[in-house]
């Protein structure tokens, strides 16, 4: 199978047994993933404006091939039922009101192309990300309950740098400190004000 369109339960239903796909775009009123529980390999998977509480129904998914795009989930928790997945090459969290946290992401290891954590207002633990190590995009950006961005503990290297804006409860220089051992081509822009900053 190719290009999967989901905006209903029912057409969820019909892909029980379903095993690999080049991209998934579930949209809509949907509330159970155990029909995709055997699911191991997708290119692109989108879970965009679902009623799910967690993804622990895709424990079977391996290999993210390109791209993770989660957002506009009202009632969505966690990522938890991602802890197979190793690699990707992009991951979006994108406005999901009640996530806290991505440790569904824990064994994500080595090279990603693009981070983007946006507008999660409950979002209070990134640590799940701790095992990338470079990336040529980094974006965290408007998460309200965010306590700190040092839980990038392997990052390294960034091509166009950091971006880390209006993450309201951050510790001032919490950013700094990240962005003081994480190399880039670019400078990066942060929240804390330099001057304040040791």
């Amino acid at each position: 199978m190719r290009n999967l369109n989901v905006d209903t339960q029912e057409e969820l239903e019909a892909l029980a047994g379903l095993t690999s796909a080049e991209n998934i775009f579930i949209f809509g009123p949907v509330t159970d993933l155990s029909p995709l529980s055997c699911l191991e390999s997708v290119d692109f998977l989108t879970i965009r404006s679902t009623k799910l509480t967690d993804l622990t129904q895709l424990a079977s998914l391996r290999r993210i091939e390109q791209s993770l795009s989660v957002s506009l989930n009202d009632e969505l928790i966690s990522l938890d039922g991602l802890e197979k997945v190793s690699s990707l090459r992009e991951t979006i969290i994108y406005e999901n009101p009640v996530l806290e946290d991505v440790s569904g992401l824990a064994n994500l290891r080595g090279a990603v192309n693009d981070i983007g954590i946006t507008l999660n207002p409950s979002l209070r633990d990134i640590s799940g990300l701790g095992g990338v190590t470079s990336a040529i995009r980094v974006n965290i950006l408007s998460n309200a309950a965010l306590e700190s961005v040092q839980t990038l503990a392997a990052l390294e290297h960034v091509d166009l740098g950091l971006q880390i804006l209006n993450n309201a409860s951050l510790p001032l220089c919490d950013d700094r400190a990240l962005a003081a051992r994480v190399t880039s081509n670019f400078a990066h822009e942060l929240q804390s004000p330099e001057e304040s900053c040791p």
